[in-house]
């Protein structure tokens, strides 16, 4: 997820995840609705920011360390020629989108 731990506007994570901010919008909603985020209002003439909850807190760190055991994983199969020619091949097919 693409938020921060002080918030985020909903504009900058859609920004940030290179999505439409109606769609940004709608993930947030949802989110907001199983307890992973929370919509916090600094003032009332600026859209809210959107922050993790204890329980979105506790999600990403789960999702950081699968992440870092697949990074693991991929390394040791691939060897670290292997797994640095792989990542170059996700970062250009990303910047091709």
């Amino acid at each position: 997820m693409h938020a921060d731990r002080e918030g985020a506007f909903v504009r900058t994570l859609s920004e940030r995840a290179g999505i439409a901010k109606s769609a940004m919008g709608a993930l947030v909603d949802e989110l907001e609705r199983f307890g992973y985020l929370a919509r916090r209002s600094e003032r009332f003439d600026c859209p809210p920011l959107i922050v993790p909850t204890a329980r979105g807190l506790e999600a990403i760190g789960i999702i950081r360390e699968c992440n870092r055991q697949m990074e693991i994983k991929l390394q040791q199969t691939l060897g670290n020629a292997g797994y640095q020619d792989l990542r170059q091949a996700l970062q250009r097919l990303a910047e091709s989108r």
